[in-house]
């Protein structure tokens, strides 16, 4: 009997053993994707294109790499897209090729825009790591697409293509600024030029092109320039925000402004701190549902004429730089009126300012 009872005993430990053994020996499926994680930096170990285009390495651009278990990784983005200083992509689906060498895809999507990420990891073996990383944004909102001009209309100029909504304590001066100031403006505008065309792409970039009175080929921005200083946007609360990436700020030093206007005081003034972005908030009405409602009529839901306008707060920081500008190219019997703006802005109760466009 104690050799039935020993012989147990011996297989027990045995199997007991077997399984030790082979659980030491099983790969630790985790310990491969530990060498992916890190925090990669733009300038450094971190090689950056947005759409493809190689960004600006400023801006304390961050890439952070946690993996999970398995393909299962997560990327958090730092100062790279507009709309957010972080962002975090998860379920990013990591694939192991070589000793060297990790690829990577995943993407995220917010209210109107999708981030996309792709890329590899090189340098694993050798501790040289460096993250190749695409990042890709895709805009779809009720803004997006292609916006031309509005002309002015006589029956409704202040929902034309000047937009003035004036709300002081002079009702006079108010009837003034929001019917025949929009009028004025408006025919000073179709002096200088017959088209207007502004393109919100779904790549989420910002672009405006214009043809100047007398020439046959519209003007735009370079696409040099583009490329170097190129705009993004985003819809969010309501706002259409103009992004600019910090690190080119020191090139708008180069542009040519009118006399008095700083562009530093001008940005400060304008634009809002959006991590390694600052970014212009432009407030924007569905022009078509004012129109409709001015006539009693059912208004309808489509954006396919809008108006995008800044309010009285941004006004009264701009007005005192722009004056100098503004009033010298109005009538003489305007003047008076104009030189008091900054003032009459500064007490009123609304005063938005802003152009009225269609979908082209």
């Amino acid at each position: 009997m104690k050799r039935i009872y020993l012989f147990y005993f011996a297989m027990i430990c045995t199997g007991i053993l077997l399984t030790s053994c082979g659980k030491d020996d099983e790969p630790d499926t985790n310990a491969a994707w530990k060498e992916a994680v890190g925090v990669y930096k733009a300038g450094g170990d971190l090689k950056l294109t947005m759409n493809g285009i190689d960004q600006p390495v400023g801006g304390l651009k961050e890439a952070t790499i946690a993996t999970g278990t398995g393909e299962s990784a997560k990327i958090r983005l730092t100062n790279i897209v507009p709309e957010a200083a972080t962002i975090e992509i998860d379920n990013v689906v990591m694939v192991k090729e070589g000793d060297d060498k990790f690829t990577f895809t995943g993407e995220t999507t917010g209210d109107y825009t999708t981030v996309t990420v792709k890329g590899s990891l090189t340098g694993v073996k050798e501790k040289a790591k460096t993250l190749d990383l695409n990042v890709t944004r895709k805009v779809i909102s009720p803004l997006t697409g292609v916006w031309k001009l509005a002309p002015a209309s006589n029956a409704l100029t202040s929902v034309g293509m000047v937009y003035i909504n004036a709300k002081t304590a002079d009702q006079a001066s108010d009837a003034i600024f929001n019917s025949v100031v929009p009028g004025v403006i408006g025919g000073m505008l179709a002096q200088k030029v017959t088209d207007v065309t502004v393109t919100l792409g779904e790549d989420g970039l910002f672009d405006v092109n214009w043809t100047e009175t007398g020439a046959s080929t519209p003007t735009g921005m370079p696409d040099f320039v583009k490329q170097l200083v190129s705009i993004q946007y985003f819809v969010s609360d309501n706002k259409l925000y103009l992004a600019l990436d910090k690190s080119v700020l020191p090139l708008l030093s180069a542009i040519p402004l009118p006399e008095g206007i700083n562009i530093n005081a001008l940005i400060g003034a304008l634009a809002e701190d959006k991590g390694g972005f600052i970014a212009l908030p432009v407030s924007w009405k569905n022009r078509s549902n004012i129109l409709e409602s001015l006539r009693d009529t059912s208004v309808g839901g489509d954006v396919n004429s809008a108006i995008f306008y800044v309010g009285k707060e941004m006004l009264k920081a701009i007005l005192p730089m722009l004056m100098p500008s503004i009033a010298g190219g109005l009538p003489p019997e305007m003047l008076p009126l104009i030189q008091g703006l900054p003032e009459i802005v500064a007490g009123a109760e609304t005063f938005d300012v802003g152009l009225g466009f269609e979908r082209k």
